[in-house]
């Protein structure tokens, strides 16, 4: 095994504590070699350099504060030599909250209706698949695109998918992800302007032609259509919307938050009030729905007892925790209420820096426009 270090131009001890476990440690099967940027570049440059310097057969990435668990190598491994086509394989992670004095594990997960052949589908909506949990063939070297500030992986994923490579996943947690206050993947302002910068790069119009023969149409158009919603193409997305049966979670979810950035409100009701009647626990439409009621100025009891019943069933969601305290305070301020714009994963990757506010939606509606 060869593992190779790259000192990021580090002003801490770092390399000092690298060279002495080097010095001090009497592996035979192992090779260590140690190389340093110059200056911060970012984690991609890091990358990049690291996957230039290497011989192996396969490669994997290490976060420096991420735990690898003990089959970290052996189950990709065993997968790919079981796959000979398979050039990427992609395995789960535990998130361990580190922040704000939490000291808490889960299994971050993947949608239950994810699988190897509708991967893609599920990536339009959101990225579920990190660099530091892909192990791959020596063939699939690709270059991260060191000028992303974040949503690297999300990049990376489509060039992958976009070049030919054949990408799977298994569900076995093989690392442990660390959340704090400097995980990148926080800024979320910036990694939702780089999101539209790498859905506005790729032609997938084409590939929805592709898949449109052997696919299932309704997983097709909703993700297509949470593509265009994205991207700020909400009419587009509403017409990829038209086909997909009535009862559909994310065509009422979608529909209503449209229509609510629309400033539409009693059709948005109507959409987060079905979801609620069906899924009464559903936090982010009893949410919506409350911000809806508060818009529309109707029953603000019954939207103070929404927000109370969706902080309780999810006590990390802020969100609702900043409109309820909006609410209750004695200069409440409708303009900043906050809708919650995409159903939440079931395991927040950053329970303090995922919201994204309508302002933020109609800002970006209107650039790409």
């Amino acid at each position: 095994m060869e593992v190779i270090l790259v000192n990021d131009g580090s002003t801490d001890k770092s390399e000092l504590v690298a060279r002495e476990y080097i010095e001090n440690t009497n592996c035979p099967n192992i090779s260590f070699h140690l190389f340093k940027n110059k200056i911060n570049s970012g984690i991609s440059s890091a990358k990049n350099l690291g996957m230039s310097k290497m011989r192996g057969e396969y490669f994997f990435f290490a976060g420096s504060d991420d735990i690898q668990f003990p089959d970290r190598i052996s189950l990709p491994l065993s997968y790919l030599a079981r796959n000979e086509e398979v050039d990427i394989v992609y395995s789960d992670c535990e998130l361990w909250h580190n922040s704000n004095g939490r000291n808490e594990f889960s299994t971050r997960g993947f949608p239950p209706s994810m699988t190897n052949e509708n991967t893609f589908l599920h990536q339009l909506k959101r990225s579920y698949l990190w660099s530091g949990v892909l192990f791959a063939r020596r063939s699939a070297q690709l270059k991260f695109a060191e000028e992303l500030s974040s949503a690297v992986d999300y990049d990376w994923y489509f060039r992958h998918y976009f070049k030919g490579s054949l990408i799977h996943f298994i569900d076995s947690p093989l690392a442990r992800y660390r959340l704090h206050e400097k995980n990148t993947s926080k800024k979320l302002s910036k990694s939702t302007e780089n999101v539209l910068k790498i859905l506005k790069s790729y032609d997938f119009e084409l590939i929805y032609d592709k898949l449109f023969e052997h696919s299932n149409t309704d997983e097709l158009n909703i993700s297509f259509a949470w593509y265009y919603f994205t991207i700020g193409k909400h009419e587009t997305a509403l017409e990829k919307l038209t086909t997909v049966a009535d009862d559909n979670f994310d065509k009422k979810f979608m529909r209503g938050t449209i229509f609510a950035l629309r400033g539409e409100y009693l059709r948005a009701i109507r959409s987060f009030q079905s979801i609620c009647n069906n899924c009464p626990k559903n936090t982010e439409s009893l949410n919506n729905l409350a911000v809806c009621l508060l818009k529309s100025q109707k029953t603000p009891h019954i939207a103070l007892k929404l927000l109370q019943k969706s902080l309780n069933l999810n006590p990390d969601y802020l969100d609702a925790r900043h409109n309820l305290e909006e609410l209750e305070s004695t200069k409440s301020n409708l303009d900043v209420l906050k809708l919650t714009l995409k159903p939440l994963r079931s395991e927040l990757t950053h329970v303090d820096g995922y919201i994204t506010t309508s302002k933020d939606m109609l800002d970006n509606s209107k650039n790409s426009s």
